[in-house]
């Protein structure tokens, strides 16, 4: 029975903490890493006890650019580019799963992955979950994975992710769960991903064959 990314990634976590690991690092099945990956993961996080989740720059091989992560900017949320060559770990609203690493501890403190979101969001929700509980979200630039996005093919200076229809549905409903959620908390992410919502519409109906 597949329960789902969020179920197995707390089966995970509960694991790690039970065989007494101080660090819990997730990946996705496509992501490459380059050498002394996890000693420089650890030496990020170490840097700050408030450090709720770290993550590194990805570099996604279907669409040939650097991810944009959301940060604030002048109390708006923008989509910012961080390159590898930049210096310091910087602060950001979410990070995706792979590449992930946080100490075990946290889980005792915000609670381990939501199961009911089963796929999509479960990165997002955490994060949002950990920013309310005073840590903070970090992206460590020096380091890049190679990812793979969704099924990725530019089409008219657009990259749809060309989801299956079972992934958009859990993009959508957990989407909206999180709204609801999280609205009060942080308005400027909800309005981010709002205009996120609406690109990723236009995108299907116009550019992907399987709606």
């Amino acid at each position: 029975i597949n329960h789902g990314i969020a179920y197995s990634l707390t089966q995970g976590a509960i694991s790690a903490k039970s065989k007494g690991f101080y660090f819990y690092l997730t990946f996705d099945q496509d992501s490459t890493i380059p050498d002394l990956y996890v000693d420089n993961m650890k030496e990020a996080i170490n840097t700050d006890p408030m450090i709720g989740i770290i993550g590194p720059v990805y570099y996604d091989i279907n669409d040939g650019r650097y991810s944009r992560f959301p940060v604030m900017h002048n109390k708006l949320l923008v989509r910012r580019e961080v390159f590898s060559d930049n210096e310091g770990i910087k602060d950001a609203m979410c990070i995706i799963t792979s590449g992930a690493l946080c100490r075990t501890s946290i889980f005792d403190e915000v609670g381990y992955f939501l199961n009911e979101y089963f796929i999509d969001y479960v990165d997002n929700e955490f994060c949002l979950r950990l920013l309310i509980s005073g840590y903070r979200v970090c992206v460590y630039p020096k380091v890049v994975i190679q990812h793979a996005l969704g099924n990725r093919k530019k089409k008219f200076g657009f990259s749809p992710t060309n989801y299956p229809y079972y992934r958009k549905y859990y993009v959508t409903r957990n989407r909206l769960h999180v709204w609801k959620k999280y609205f009060k908390y942080y308005p400027a992410f909800i309005a981010y991903d709002f205009s996120a919502f609406l690109l990723d519409l236009f995108r299907v109906v116009f550019l992907e064959k399987d709606k």
